[in-house]
């Protein structure tokens, strides 16, 4: 009898659920209306209703989480991006820091030769000032021009206008025009 019985209800669900399933495929009854139906008949009850809903508020909290997951992904790639700049723009900063420390090395190298270069020239023109100016004449027109000048700007203005009259007229003229160059400068 028993075996009856489970027979018939096994008969029954098959029955049944063929049933659902004709009536979903021709559109007369589908399953999602027959899930809202149970959903609506089943936050009736007190219990089940709880659960229902804290179920439904989990859902929305997962995907919640899942949202802020992405995002706080989306901000570790930014983070990481930012970091990369930064460590780039160290690194140039480093560079630029290396070229400044160079480029004031080689300042004070320079600045130190200008300095040996101006006490030799300033020694050179207090001999020149002792010495027979002609003597110097004959001596300058061997040197550079440029030196010839330095020289000069560091003689007195006596010593400096007895050469410049011995000098030879063109030596004079340019040396003329160079120093008014300096001068307007």
């Amino acid at each position: 009898m028993r075996k009856k019985i489970l027979l018939g209800l096994v008969v029954l669900l098959v029955l049944a659920g063929l049933t659902l399933f004709l009536l979903d495929f021709t559109g007369v009854y589908t399953f999602s209306e027959l899930r809202e139906q149970g959903f609506e008949f089943a936050t009736e009850i007190p219990f089940i209703g709880e659960f229902l809903v804290y179920r439904e508020r989990n859902e929305e909290l997962q995907q919640q989480i899942e949202e802020l997951e992405n995002e706080l992904e989306t901000l570790h790639q930014d983070n990481q991006e930012l970091v990369d700049i930064l460590e780039d723009a160290e690194a140039a900063n480093q560079e630029y820091q290396e070229l400044v420390d160079e480029l004031e090395e080689e300042l004070t190298t320079r600045e130190a030769d200008t300095e040996e270069r101006k006490q030799r020239v300033k020694r050179l023109a207090d001999i020149y000032a002792e010495m027979n100016p002609q003597s110097v004449v004959g001596i300058m027109e061997e040197m550079d021009i440029g030196l010839v000048i330095d020289v000069l700007e560091e003689m007195d203005d006596q010593d400096a206008a007895e050469i410049f009259e011995l000098m030879p007229s063109e030596m004079a003229a340019e040396v003329s025009r160079r120093l008014s160059n300096i001068l307007i400068e």
